[in-house]
């Protein structure tokens, strides 16, 4: 009777484990993607040109037919063209079909000569091709494109002693709470960005 009992503990048991195991095992590639997609976004900004382009396929296909030796001098050239570069990118969207993944995202990349405001900002919408070789995902193609066009952007009053004057303000922010402020103004400047991150319903700036 006790043998029947634990055979049967033994069933429900392998029951109910089994779909746990398998989600686990269906979501480990899309965490080791998301995962080197971080580790390129904070190569770039260590400026740290190897890990940044290991990922890198040698048959990538960039935007405007840019290849892997283009993408490597492109990125190289805004890490010595500027003290320090900065990447905020907002929700991150993976769609896996076997061993090819498409990953969608919006990202916001500033550059300056390290003080508090950068000196350039740009905000892309961006679409990556990636596929599993072996156990690591690899980047073989990219397209970019300036965001904004048909995206809504939020109207401001302009501080006291500009009335009349209006500024544009687009904001991006990660599932971390990280935060990044595009601000287009006469008044302002053409381009000026704030990075922080929320807190509550406060912004700390960074």
């Amino acid at each position: 009777m006790q043998s029947s009992i634990q055979a049967r503990w033994h069933v429900v048991c392998v029951g109910f484990c089994m779909p746990a195991l398998l989600g686990c095992t269906r979501a480990a590639p899309e965490q080791q993607l998301r995962a080197t997609l971080e580790q390129m976004h904070q190569a770039i900004e260590a400026c740290e040109i190897g890990t940044a382009m290991a990922p890198v396929a040698e048959d990538f296909v960039g935007e405007n037919g840019l290849d892997a030796a283009g993408l490597r001098r492109l990125v190289q050239a805004q890490m010595l063209g500027n003290a320090q570069i900065g990447v905020t990118m907002g929700p991150v969207d993976v769609a896996l079909r076997g061993d090819t993944a498409t990953v969608q995202f919006t990202a916001l990349f500033t550059g300056g000569n390290g003080r508090w405001v950068p000196d350039q900002a740009q905000t892309y919408q961006v679409t990556t091709g990636w596929r599993l070789q072996g156990s690591d995902w690899q980047l073989y193609h990219a397209q970019w494109a300036p965001a904004g066009r048909g995206k809504r952007v939020d109207r401001l009053k302009a501080p006291v002693g500009a009335v009349g004057r209006m500024v544009a303000l687009v904001i991006v922010v990660d599932r971390d709470g990280g935060f990044a402020a595009l601000v287009t103004s006469p008044i302002l400047g053409a381009n000026t960005c704030w990075r922080g991150r929320a807190s509550g319903r406060n912004a700390q700036c960074l």
